[in-house]
């Protein structure tokens, strides 16, 4: 299972690497190019934001830094895109193969992205705050860890 689940999370790591390229390359939100529809507003500004997020989702995926956490932030922006953005143009979604491929494929990277932050191993993730800000108290990584339970 270990291997599957490191092979896995290149197979998740590589797209959003190629819709970040994408979304810098092209400048605007594009139809096919998760998370955001061609039709959300803001698009010459908001492209970038989204492609610097895919980036950095991708590169912390490959290189397993802080990977909990933005594995977490970005699957949690593509559910709340599918939700707000996607659905307010439910009628098409439901009719319109095109629009529903749009919108289910945003869903299900954001649920394998989440999957994911509920599965990565947290040993490694807090390295580079934990060296430069010695008094932090907690990190995003111990935030998320499982807790013991007290007995009674």
């Amino acid at each position: 299972m270990p291997n599957l689940l490191k092979i896995g999370r290149y197979f998740l790591a590589l797209p959003l690497l190629v819709f970040a390229i994408q979304y810098f390359m092209f400048g605007k939100y594009l139809g096919g190019l998760p998370p955001m529809p061609p039709w959300a507003q803001g698009a010459s500004f908001g492209a970038y934001p989204m492609g610097l997020l895919l980036l950095a989702t991708s590169a912390a995926i490959f290189l397993n830094r802080q990977a909990r956490l933005l594995s977490l932030v970005t699957g949690a922006w593509f559910v709340l895109c599918f939700f707000v953005f996607h659905l307010q143009h439910a009628s098409s979604v439901w009719s319109n193969g095109t629009d529903r491929t749009r919108a289910l494929e945003t869903l299900c990277i954001g649920a394998g992205l989440l999957a994911l932050a509920a599965l990565t191993c947290q040993s490694r993730q807090s390295a580079g705050i934990d060296s430069r800000w010695t008094n932090l108290a907690r990190t995003a990584a111990d935030d998320f860890a499982p807790q013991p339970r007290k007995p009674g």
